[in-house]
């Protein structure tokens, strides 16, 4: 793998993801200092409305992504303008088309939004402004893909850093001077239209090979062959968006748009960790996707089990810290009147630890294509989460629609094990299956320790600062400790010394 370019993209993240959530958290607290907290329910439905509107795409990114790979390993620099020009092409047309679907919603976010306080005019404004954010990605953004595939994505990140950074002190003035939701939103799409527009020229300079003059057609998108692709991962994305895009309509719809305010709190801090490893691990992603197409299936099997166990632990570590945490960091930031119920937590971080617990796993699967083999637990997964979510919410509230989710997040890690292990693993599933019961079984006696020994500390700042210590170090410790003489942990040792040599050889990390 290009660890170099791996362990420069994940050191800018990291340095990014920090110092943007600290921001974002200044900003939050503001937010709700001098604005209603239905207007976070807003921002939050919407967010699941366009989720929604991005099936428009038909997941022609991952299809364009598993076409790069190959052409990228080969350095085939008329493939890679061929496709790009292709991707181009068809995200004009979904960009325009999500433009004209997002405009005649309008009529229908009365039969969303059940309890609205505001001027209908003014939501519908909230709603336009977030559309135009949602459709920049696809006249501008898609080009990042190149940085994404050639292991650079730290140009993308330095420009987001900077441009977010810039934005968000304009926010805070915003809030604290005009108490201006309408003037928050215009500084997001700004920020979101210039960062996209300077990573364009990038693109443009970097890969000045990539012909934008190049005039396409229907016929050059037949070319490419990429029908088959496009119709399998449809229901890949109808699904997966499905599953991911509904929560807060159904929230919304059955209890109230204060319930997603509130939830959103919990979804800011959630979403920050989750962006912040995300761009630490995505990197990996690129660098699995080369190098299982460029090297022998017994070591990519070892790579695989290594890259399973760093899940595992990633996830544990998450689990317990959003445990221990949750509840007493939002009280602190926030107040207690914008908690929900511990049941709620318990249930949100059962959903965590799956979706961590087979990250990488899900990163093997979409370096495959293949989308046809695992139809049916997705279909499963999606439709089960709406129906759960909308049963459960009656006698549970939030906390039934979150069972809902774990079900449906259930269904899409089956799916998943199916195609690695049907495309790539030669090892039986069983031996899979049996470690992750044995490693729910560890994560569960880490979760309930971590719990009791937090259950004694007080919430303030030093309080915070000692949960997230017992958060990180005790599953950490044990997971050392019990899976110390596996292969898997020999894996993770031999790499973390290659990075070591890398890092204090070369005194600095190279692209």
């Amino acid at each position: 793998m290009r660890v170099n370019s791996t362990l420069k993209n994940s050191l800018y993240a990291m340095v990014s993801y920090l110092l943007l959530a600290v921001l974002a958290i200044v900003v939050r607290r503001v937010f709700l200092n001098t604005l209603s907290v239905e207007l976070l329910g807003y921002e939050g439905l919407f967010g699941n409305v366009f989720a929604l509107l991005a099936l428009a795409d038909l997941g022609i990114e991952n299809v364009i992504l598993f076409r790069l790979f190959p052409a990228f390993a080969k350095d085939n620099k008329d493939e890679i303008n061929r496709i790009m020009s292709v991707y181009r092409f068809l995200y004009r047309i979904i960009g325009f088309v999500v433009l004209f679907i997002g405009i005649s919603l309008l009529p229908f976010l009365k039969f969303i939004i059940k309890d609205n306080n505001y001027n209908w005019s003014y939501v519908y404004v909230i709603f336009i402004i977030q559309l135009l954010m949602t459709i920049t990605s696809y006249f501008l953004a898609y080009k990042r893909i190149l940085f994404l595939v050639n292991q650079q994505e730290y140009e993308c990140i330095k420009t987001d850093t900077a441009v977010s950074f810039v934005f968000t002190g304009v926010k805070l003035v915003t809030l604290l001077l005009l108490k201006s939701y309408i003037i928050y939103l215009l500084c997001g799409l700004g920020s979101n239209l210039i960062g996209n527009i300077i990573i364009a020229k990038k693109v443009d300079t970097r890969f000045d090979y990539c012909n934008n003059n190049n005039q396409t057609s229907l016929d050059d998108v037949r070319s490419l062959n990429i029908g088959k692709d496009i119709r399998n991962n449809i229901i890949q994305k109808v699904c997966g968006t499905i599953y991911g895009g509904t929560d807060n309509i159904v929230i919304s719809a059955l209890l109230g748009i204060s319930y997603v305010g509130l939830l959103s709190n919990y979804l800011l801090i959630s979403g920050h960790i989750t962006a912040f490893l995300t761009k630490v691990l995505k990197p990996f992603q690129m660098s699995i996707g080369t190098y299982i197409y460029s090297s022998d299936q017994d070591e990519g099997a070892r790579m695989f089990r290594m890259f399973d166990f760093i899940s595992f632990v990633i996830a544990t570590i998450v689990t317990c810290c959003y445990l221990c945490l949750f509840n007493p960091t939002i009280e602190l930031l926030f107040g207690a009147d914008y908690l929900l119920a511990d049941g709620f937590v318990i249930s949100f971080c059962v959903n965590q630890y799956i979706a961590w617990n087979h990250q990488f796993l899900t990163y093997y699967r979409y370096s495959f294509g293949r989308y046809e083999l695992d139809r049916i637990p997705i279909i499963f997964a999606a439709v089960a989460n709406v129906i759960l979510s909308i049963v459960l919410s009656k006698p549970f509230g939030i906390t039934g629609v979150m069972v809902g989710t774990i079900i449906g997040q259930i269904g899409f890690w089956i799916g998943r094990v199916y195609v690695v292990y049907t495309v790539y693993m030669k090892e039986r599933v069983y031996y899979y299956a049996l470690r992750q019961i044995v490693r729910l079984l560890v994560g569960v006696c880490e979760a309930f320790l971590v719990m009791s020994l937090c259950k004694v500390i007080q919430v303030s700042v030093l309080g915070i600062m000692l949960r997230v210590i017992i958060g990180v170090l005790i599953p950490l410790s044990i997971n050392i400790v019990l899976f110390y003489k596996t292969s898997e942990m020999n894996s993770v040792v031999i790499y973390l010394k290659r990075i070591k040599s890398i890092v204090f050889q070369k005194g600095k990390i190279h692209s």
